[in-house]
């Protein structure tokens, strides 16, 4: 399967013993302008526009959106997020810090691997940040989940599963 670079997500990560992630961290953010901005520029240009995960086809905007970050203390990094949609595929001349993984997404906020890790974890093989190394690692729990999900199992099933593959980009 071809992964196509769709864009940017911007992330506070706690990659020590738990890793996570946790996407856009400033739409906790309430009353400030600069915060309803940064998060009206994404909906009108992307989110809400077109039918897609809540990932930014835009380098500056993520850059602007983790700067602002830091400017409130709050640790955030630039996610280069891979998938097999190849309705957007950005260019941009970047350079990959660490590659974390792959990860089984309903949303960009939502992953179907974090909330369901403890109860495949005999059947799992996760790297050191939790996530999959391969995307045939993510597609062999796609069937198993799909296959516990149809055996009667009550699990989340709002959104299609999406393999997602997170790379840490390298900031200047």
């Amino acid at each position: 399967m071809r992964l196509y670079r769709n864009g940017y997500i911007v992330a506070t990560v706690n990659d020590y013993d738990n890793f996570s992630y946790n996407s856009w961290p400033l739409t906790k953010i309430k009353d400030d302008e600069v915060v309803d901005g940064l998060i009206d520029e994404a909906d009108d240009k992307w989110f809400t526009v077109f039918d897609m995960q809540e990932v930014a086809p835009d380098l500056d905007y993520a850059i602007r959106y983790a700067d602002y970050c830091k400017e409130l203390g709050i640790e955030a990094v630039i996610l280069l997020a891979e998938t097999s949609d190849s309705d957007f595929e950005v260019n941009d001349d970047i350079c990959i810090e660490e590659v974390y993984g792959f990860d089984c997404i309903g949303t960009v906020y939502f992953s179907y691997l974090r909330a369901e890790a403890k109860d495949f974890k005999e059947e799992l093989h996760l790297n050191r940040y939790g996530l999959f190394d391969t995307i045939e690692d993510v597609d062999k729990y796609i069937e198993l989940r799909r296959e516990v999900i149809e055996s009667g199992v009550n699990l989340e099933d709002y959104w299609k599963e999406t393999p997602i593959r997170l790379s840490k980009v390298k900031r200047n």
